[in-house]
């Protein structure tokens, strides 16, 4: 069996019966893994029969079970961690490696609890004609959650007093009592293309800069005649060559032995691109506002100190600048007789971190009060802190003038925004874990919301109905599109408003590819979208979508599966029972996806 065999079956159940546990013969050794708090296992390759001594089944949380399946035992490692162990396992595997595997993963015990675990192990190999073939693994294993818990606290100090270890940083300065620069570090020439010479005996304002006024100098100036440390001095300097860049300083003043002052050093750091990526930020953020001011609903993001921003349609609701509502003051505007169960419905839901809902009375700017819907989805950091709320509120006055109709109206509501949000804040947090700069992170962000935008788009046309098949997917692909690299064909079909952003998600993803490494790259390249239904083996109804490149340059597979890949390969499998056959060859990149006609055909 393959690594990737193993880990590709289902989920297995630990068994006390599979086989008898791992004991050491060597009492010397058995005493010295007790001490350790090490456990030992045996994984038969050929079997997927895995084997724990009864130190590690301690440690596991099964006491008492000494052997399970691979299947199991990778059930129980956390998903985050399931694409790395299946690298390192490849790697262990490999007939021309040494077969060492030293692993550190976040396992699930019974009952939910997490622990971290370093396995430690050799692979052995069968020497066959064909060659070597891997068939067992030997190791050992042991608890690590308290030197990770550790290592996290042992980060946290490291942020705390991160100010005093950031003089650390691109080059090292020195100046003397009369503040005239006596010696730089060579990399000040490297990253600034400004010549050290050029600067020794000079003083710092005595140098071109950009944008820095008298008064800031003068500020400056007065902080080193105080003989003060500074930190974070910014300005704009311009380099021998005419470069604008970005400076920022940090300096301590010197005194001998007697406490005379002698001068400063401190390092210097180019920040220019820190700078034009804050730039790029910052435009981010503006379209992102813009965006939410296009919204159709009033849309709001809370921190853990209350409420931080209000789009355009909310401010208009209420008649007021965003700085009168930002922290609580928007909780002015609720109805009295609502606003006690609306404030402590919200701090149970916030404190659980967990979806808020609410309908409740808000006044209008007229002073009307109408009633509203308002939905949060809470927002987490990398590393799991809570962030606060991002939600939308939406007038519902009308419908509940009509109880029959809120019911239907509030289902659809509450169904479609929750869509949205939950795929916003996936794409948001899954572009975010690929190392990306900031100007690729927004680029590939906007595309992947504008993305969205169009089957928004498409559905609002239908009054949300459905779409038709061959219009969502020539909408994805209009920015890519000529007169002669792309065919789109099949039947007419309408599919749900759950499907189409489904699939436009996944058609955008195979188009981004495309246009980046595959067909659409090139003038010469073609691709074909096509779809037909058929009938499965069970007699039920398919819908088959096949999306083929040809002739684009040579494809190659990927070292890693990033989160577009991930898109195309596991979403309409998770959402729609379908099935998804990626297929990159060299002569381009073709995808078979086979969907149930009755998941995902719209019946309106």
């Amino acid at each position: 069996m393959t690594s990737s065999g193993a880990l590709d079956q289902g989920p297995g159940r630990h068994r006390a019966d599979a086989g008898a546990p791992i004991h050491v013969d060597d009492p010397r050794l058995e005493l010295a893994l007790e001490a350790a708090g090490l456990g030992t296992f045996l994984v038969d390759l050929e079997s997927g029969a895995v084997q724990y001594s009864p130190e590690l089944a301690i440690l596991l949380g099964f006491p008492g079970v000494h052997a399970t399946t691979l299947e199991a035992a990778m059930q129980r490692v956390h998903r985050e961690d399931h694409p790395r162990v299946r690298t390192l396992l490849d790697a262990a595997f490999d007939p021309a490696g040494d077969g060492r595997l030293r692993m550190e993963l976040r396992y699930v015990r019974p009952g939910g609890d997490i622990r971290w675990m370093m396995w430690n192990g050799r692979v052995e190999f069968h020497d066959k004609s064909h060659g070597r073939v891997a068939f067992r693994i030997l190791g050992a294993c042991a608890d690590i959650t308290e030197r990770k818990e550790a290592e996290a606290r042992l980060r946290e100090s490291e942020a705390r007093f991160r100010s005093l270890v950031e003089l650390s940083s691109d080059w090292y300065w020195e100046q003397d009592e009369e503040f005239r620069f006596t010696e730089f570090s060579v990399r000040l020439e490297s990253l600034t293309n400004t010549p050290a010479a050029a600067l020794i005996g000079k003083r710092r304002w005595e140098l071109p800069t950009v944008h820095v006024s008298e008064q800031t100098w003068a500020s400056h100036r007065a902080l080193l005649a105080r003989h003060e440390p500074f930190r974070d001095f910014e300005f704009q300097r311009i380099n021998e060559i005419g470069e604008v860049i970005w400076v920022s300083l940090n300096g301590n003043p010197i005194f001998d032995t007697a406490g005379r002052f002698k001068g400063y050093r401190g390092t210097g750091q180019n920040i220019t691109e820190r700078k034009r990526a804050e730039a790029l930020l910052k435009e981010s953020e503006a379209r992102f506002r813009l965006l939410a001011d296009s919204a159709p609903v009033l849309i709001w993001v809370s921190g853990l100190k209350g409420a931080e921003f209000f789009n355009k349609p909310y401010l208009e609701f209420v008649g007021e600048a965003e700085g009168e509502l930002e922290g609580m003051g928007w909780a002015a505007f609720l109805h009295p007789e609502d606003r006690a169960s609306y404030l402590e419905a919200f701090a149970a839901r916030a404190a659980s971190r967990s979806q808020f809902e609410a309908q409740f009375r808000f006044r209008r700017a007229d002073g009307e009060y109408r009633w509203m819907k308002s939905i949060g989805v809470p927002r987490f950091s990398a590393d799991g802190r809570c962030l606060g709320y991002v939600g939308s509120t939406l007038d519902i006055t009308d419908l509940k003038h009509n109880e029959e109709r809120i019911a239907l109206l509030a289902r659809e509501l509450d169904h479609r925004v929750k869509n949205i949000l939950a795929r916003f804040e996936v794409v948001v947090e899954r572009t975010g874990d690929a190392p990306l700069a900031a100007d690729a992170f927004a680029a590939a962000l906007m595309d992947r919301i504008e993305s969205m935008s169009r089957a928004h788009g498409l559905l609002s046309r239908s009054n949300w109905a459905g779409a038709r098949l061959d219009m969502l997917i020539s909408d994805q692909l209009e920015a890519y599109a000529t007169d002669s690299n792309l065919q789109v064909c099949g039947e007419p079909l309408l599919v749900t408003p759950d499907a189409a952003q489904a699939i436009s998600m996944v058609v955008n993803e195979l188009a981004t590819n495309a246009a980046k490494y595959g067909a659409l790259s090139t003038t010469t390249g073609r691709v074909r979208v096509s779809w037909r239904r058929a009938r499965g083996q069970d007699g039920q109804e398919l819908l088959c979508l096949e999306w083929q490149e040809r002739d684009g340059p040579p494809v190659a597979t990927p070292e890693r599966q990033g989160y577009g890949t991930s898109v195309i390969r596991e979403l309409l499998v998770h959402e729609f029972s379908g099935e998804v056959e990626l297929r990159i060859e060299p002569q381009g990149v073709t995808c078979t996806i086979t969907l149930p006609i009755a998941r995902v055909a719209s019946s309106r």
